[in-house]
């Protein structure tokens, strides 16, 4: 039940809404950490020991980055696959709307000919 009550409490409209922002945010988040690190300088005054260290850390930078490059990728396809949803439940929503007012039509057509059958005739 826990599950349920926490779908409900979800702000489904809102993330409906605004599914198209977070896709293209995303993209260009993506795009931003996509571009090429600009390579380390040596630095002045420097020593062999300490160029080691600084490979090192560039190592690690390298590593991170493209750690994010992942992140943003990752978060570019959920906003894809959010989107994608987003226009799925819009498309079910009109659908829906439309079944409910040829129901609803029907429904006083029948009591309006039923009326016509049994009591005007």
């Amino acid at each position: 039940m826990s599950l349920a009550k926490t779908l409900l409490n979800i702000p489904w409209k809102e993330i409906i809404n605004n599914a198209p922002l977070i896709f293209e945010a995303a993209k260009k988040a993506y795009k931003t950490v996509n571009k090429e690190p600009v390579p380390p300088k040596e630095l002045p005054g420097s020593k062999a020991g300490d160029n080691q260290s600084l490979t090192e850390i560039m190592e690690i930078i390298e590593e991170l980055r493209i750690n994010e490059v992942r992140q943003a990728k990752l978060v570019s396809d959920l906003a894809e696959q959010v989107k994608a949803l987003s226009e799925g439940i819009q498309d079910i929503s009109f659908r829906l709307n439309l079944f409910m007012y040829i129901t609803a039509s029907s429904l006083l057509l029948t009591i309006f000919l039923l009326v016509k059958i049994f009591f005007l005739t």
